[in-house]
């Protein structure tokens, strides 16, 4: 017979397999079961339902929780853990922050780091007892963040009339009704928004919501361009797309009509500040069994010199404005040379031309009249054997090209090509440790300067290498722009090949690239070889030529391209060897693509240029940066309206207001930095201001968004 104690305990086994058997229990949920003696030694069981639609929304300073009710218990548990910039909470470990009898909880104070991530979990609760399973997880973004952003190209181009400042639908560029969309995670307060008053700047960022109504939106600004030489002596009148008047120009051609290589070169440089202006030019004549070549100086904003010292044309700068500037032909030929140039301007840029004589001693050389302390500056020469005043011009095709800025970075190149010889004697060079190279047909340096300083009125040289001639050299000194002379090893990679150079140490507005077509060299090589070319992203133009050495006939032929910002000849077939786009200006330097490329490392040189300072603009709502905008300095009219709850604001752009042209706008990944006005962009729910104690460095995102389709 069983002992009368052990019935409780088969009743309870007996309870619990007839609990197994009952189909409609969810056992996806935690069972407590709790047993009292009570009288008839009955038996309560209670099924905790865990909570579902867990939700996490910031609400000023604190986290808002809600959820939809659980079953049978009797208030619930909250738990949260800090994720960093993790939304993905599924590897969460949770700890209690508190509990609450309702189906809603304030988790208050919860607002740093913002931006950040935090998980929340609920479970439903009865006593000492909690659900198990399938309880709810939510991640809120705390604080007051932008948490989306989108840049959309033509989202509403209704406002805009199709042409001129208010052109639409451009693929890959910001205009009229492209839209701005960026989402906050909580509602923002309407009045601390931007107006329709307040406009986009394009400069370096995308400058949304500024205070700042008009005007350029940097202090320095730089356009490329091409044009075809008039065919007549008289004025000519160049568009240049800068949006405000020219400080300096910078022109180049290799005197061709087309992409073409063309038989012989004349290569020709000038440049002007609107008062002084300074050209230089060498040509060889090709297929000739003595060589013909010679070189010229002039006075002039361009000049360009024929084999056996004929000039073939030649122009004055006689005015500039916002608009155009205009070339006064005193001597010119019919054939419409592809002419490039570079305009350089801005309300922080001085700009000085200065013709001087390279010492006949080594040592410092001091060059005065600039007017103020440069940082920039680009000298031209036609060797050291160069020594009449111009203008001039003289037998045997010679010239270089160097750089020297502020900071101490340079380089310089040089390319000489003998007259009246049997056998064609030609040379190049290539130094990164000088502004200034020479050299003469024994392959000896003759003329080496290194950059010493910046001056209050100039600049100071160090001539390491020096002979007896007081040889021409004239220099472009520049004020109020960032620069960075610096050089780079050329991709080896099958094309297509895309190259990033860093080092920059800033992103600029303007490329230009030069190189001798050679691998490094310690010493002066064989051959007259240059390339030359800039962009500013939108517009490109290059030069290259070739001279063959030791040849019994002369081999001279030169290409000139709109359509690339570099070209490589280095053979006498002629043949490219590499040619590349700028792909796109980047915050450390830029990066190329060599749509044609070679197997030969070729040290090229570059000159970055950017505005020295950016200009102060107030923000509304902040500044998008990450990607690239391409070269524009240009203002636009802006609708800035809420929606979503004020929890998503779109802003429309519309007419352009200043600036000539349209910004390229890359497909990038794009981050946020908002205004630093503390009464501007307040969340709805107590007056916080966005990105208030950010650990970010004011970028309003954890992380940069995803993909913008401009």
């Amino acid at each position: 017979m069983r002992k009368l104690l052990d019935w409780p305990l088969v009743c309870l086994l007996a309870v619990a397999l007839s609990l197994l058997a009952v189909p409609q229990m969810d056992w996806g949920l935690a069972l407590s079961v709790s047993q009292q003696t009570l009288g008839g030694n009955t038996l309560t069981t209670r099924n905790l339902v865990a909570p579902t639609n867990l939700t996490a929304s910031a609400a000023g300073h604190d986290v808002q929780l809600g959820w939809t009710a659980g079953q049978q218990g009797d208030g619930y548990s909250v738990l949260g853990v800090a994720n960093g910039n993790n939304s993905d909470c599924s590897a969460a470990v949770f700890g209690s922050i508190g509990s609450t009898a309702g189906t809603s909880f304030t988790d208050s104070g919860r607002f740093s780091p913002q931006g950040s991530y935090f998980c929340y979990q609920v479970k439903t609760t009865y006593g000492p007892w909690s659900s198990q399973l399938s309880n709810p997880i939510a991640a809120g973004q705390i604080g007051f963040v932008a948490n989306t952003l989108t840049i959309q190209n033509d989202g509403d181009h209704s406002a805009c009339s199709g042409s001129g400042s208010q052109q639409f639908g451009q693929s890959g560029f910001l205009d009229c009704g492209d839209q701005v969309i960026v989402g906050f995670n909580q509602a923002v307060d309407p009045a601390s928004g931007p107006t329709s008053s307040q406009t986009v700047c394009a400069g370096m960022n995308l400058t949304l919501a500024s205070t700042t109504a008009t005007g350029n939106c940097e202090t320095a600004s730089f356009k490329v361009g091409s044009f075809t030489k008039s065919l007549v002596t008289g004025s000519q009148v160049v568009a240049h797309a800068l949006g405000e008047t020219p400080k300096a120009l910078i022109l180049w051609t290799s005197s061709d009509l087309n992409e073409s290589f063309t038989g012989s070169f004349m290569l020709a440089f000038g440049v002007g500040d609107g008062t002084t202006s300074k050209a230089i030019s060498a040509a060889s004549q090709d297929a000739v069994g003595t060589s013909n070549t010679s070189s010229r100086i002039a006075n002039k904003v361009l000049t360009i010199v024929q084999w056996g010292q004929v000039l073939i044309a030649e122009a004055d700068l006689s005015s500039v404005d916002a608009t155009n500037f205009t070339l006064n032909w005193t001597t010119n030929n019919n054939q419409g040379y592809v002419i490039h140039f570079i305009a350089i301007g801005g309300s922080a840029v001085s700009a000085k031309v200065v013709g001087w004589t390279m010492p006949t001693a080594t040592g410092n050389k001091a060059v005065t009249g600039v007017g103020f302390k440069p940082d920039l500056v680009i000298h031209f020469h036609a060797n050291d054997t160069f020594t009449a005043n111009p203008p001039t011009s003289v037998a045997g095709a010679s010239l270089g090209v160097g750089a020297m800025e502020v900071n101490g970075s340079q380089w310089a190149n040089h390319f000489l090509s003998l007259d009246n010889q049997g056998t064609s004697n030609t040379q190049r060079g290539q130094q990164t440790n000088a502004a200034i190279l020479a050299f003469n047909s024994s392959l000896s340096l003759t003329k080496k300067a290194s950059f010493v300083t910046m001056d209050a009125d100039g600049f100071t040289v160090n001539f390491s290498t020096a002979n007896g001639n007081a040889s021409q050299v004239f220099s472009l000194a520049l004020k109020g722009v960032k620069a960075k002379a610096g050089n780079f090893t050329k991709s080896i990679t099958t094309p297509t090949a895309t190259q990033a150079v860093t080092g920059a140490g800033f992103q600029p507005r303007l490329l230009l690239l030069a190189s001798f077509q050679d691998v490094t060299q310690a010493n002066p090589v064989a051959h007259t070889r240059l390339g030359f070319g800039a962009s500013d992203t939108i517009n490109k133009g290059s030069a290259a030529l070739t001279d063959a050495d030791a040849a019994g006939t002369s081999i001279a032929k030169s290409i000139d391209k709109t359509s690339k910002v570099f070209v490589k000849v280095n053979n006498n077939t002629p043949a490219v060897d590499a040619e590349a786009n700028l792909t796109s200006l980047d915050s450390d330097g830029f990066t190329l693509n060599w749509t044609t490329n070679d197997a030969v490392a070729t040290q090229m040189t570059y000159l970055a240029l950017a505005p020295l300072t950016l200009p102060n603009e107030l923000l509304v709502l902040g500044q998008l940066s990450g990607g690239s905008v391409g070269v524009c300095n240009c203002r636009f009219n802006a609708a800035y309206t809420l929606g979503n709850s004020n929890k998503t604001m779109t802003v429309t752009i519309g007419a352009r207001v200043t600036g000539a042209n349209y910004p390229s706008v890359s497909s990038s990944v794009w981050s946020f930095s908002p205004t630093t006005i503390i009464t501007k962009m307040l969340s709805s729910t107590g007056a916080f201001h966005i990105c208030d104690n950010n650990s970010a460095s004011g970028n309003c995102l954890p992380a940069t968004s995803g993909p913008q389709s401009p």
